[in-house]
């Protein structure tokens, strides 16, 4: 909604408050992943906002959707990747025994619940702002937070 500048600092600033509330930390590289590098890359998914907001201006309401999917897709592929990695230090650090390869039990680990979690924010996001695309622009954010 605030670009990509707005979308990484969000991020990162949500990161850090659930760290703050109470994060598991074994290694510093897997909290800074987990905690504070996954929920910024999510921003990315603001690369997708001028083609939304272009789309809804031009009243292209299946455009839109998709270029909103297409967002939500992204910032969660690079919020899974940014688990996977942390994963991998986690995995590794806790000394996993199982005998298999840390690689795949992270990338297994963390599908289990970005895929469903990536399908769903799509389809959450698709809807609520198809049906209130006035929510796409800010000019109707500060109207509104100033009455």
């Amino acid at each position: 909604r605030w670009g990509l500048g707005g979308g990484l600092l969000t991020g990162l600033i949500l990161g850090g408050l659930q760290t703050f509330a109470g994060a598991y930390i074994i290694h510093p590289v897997q909290g800074f992943l987990d905690y504070f590098g996954a929920y910024m890359v999510v921003g990315f998914a603001a690369l997708f906002r001028p083609l939304v907001v272009s789309a809804a201006e031009k009243g292209r309401k299946t455009t839109m959707i998709w270029a909103i999917a297409g967002g939500t897709v992204l910032g969660g592929i690079l919020r899974y990747a940014a688990h996977v990695l942390s994963g991998v230090v986690f995995f590794g650090a806790t000394a996993l025994d199982l005998g298999e390869n840390v690689w795949w039990y992270s990338i297994a680990y963390n599908a289990g619940y970005m895929i469903p979690s990536i399908i769903l924010t799509a389809a959450v996001n698709g809807f609520l702002f198809s049906t209130a695309p006035r929510l796409l622009k800010r000019e109707n954010l500060r109207l509104q937070s100033a009455r």
